[in-house]
């Protein structure tokens, strides 16, 4: 019998949602090689590397709207910084002034939504951790009224065995 190859420790499993990203982008990478002749490769290798994370992200979040308030949330957040900008266009607005103002935040906003930026991943990882945190705090919500309600039950329960043997007929005299 052959002896059996034993995996890397470095090698680790990955999350099934990145297999399945790369899978994808691999997929539609050699669809892109396939059909488009050398020269003409950029703009939907252009396409594929800034529509495709999105779009992905869109089939994910649309299964369960907690996670897509969690992502809104997030993104909202994390992009704070161009209101700046836009705020100051708007407390500008019929100046030239204005127009200076949104062209600088439109310019943060396409620098921190591009394919080379962390934002997606910040966004992405801040919500897979608040998903658990509330699951978490759910969880243990429910297991504390359960003890509650069990403990609730046991005093009933006791009280109604005490009332059947006579014991709490105190106050009927």
């Amino acid at each position: 019998m052959a002896k059996r190859k034993s995996k890397p420790k470095k090698q680790r499993k990955r999350n099934r949602t990145v297999r399945l990203y790369q899978a994808f982008f691999a997929m539609k990478k050699a669809e892109m090689y396939r059909e488009h002749p050398k020269g003409k490769r950029f703009f939907p290798w252009l396409k594929l590397t800034l529509i495709t994370p999105w779009a992905l992200i869109w089939r994910w979040l649309r299964k369960d709207w907690h996670l897509f308030l969690y992502f809104a949330i997030w993104v909202v957040i994390v992009s704070c910084e161009v209101w700046v900008p836009y705020l100051m266009g708007l407390m500008t607005w019929g100046t030239d002034a204005s127009k200076w103002w949104f062209s600088i935040g439109s310019a943060c906003w396409i620098w921190w939504a591009g394919p080379g930026t962390p934002f997606l991943a910040i966004c992405l990882a801040l919500t897979v951790a608040t998903d658990a945190a509330v699951k978490g705090i759910k969880k243990a919500i429910s297991k504390r009224r359960e003890r509650r309600h069990g403990k609730d039950k046991q005093a009933i329960e006791a009280k109604d065995e005490g009332n059947a043997k006579g014991e709490g007929e105190e106050n009927d005299r």
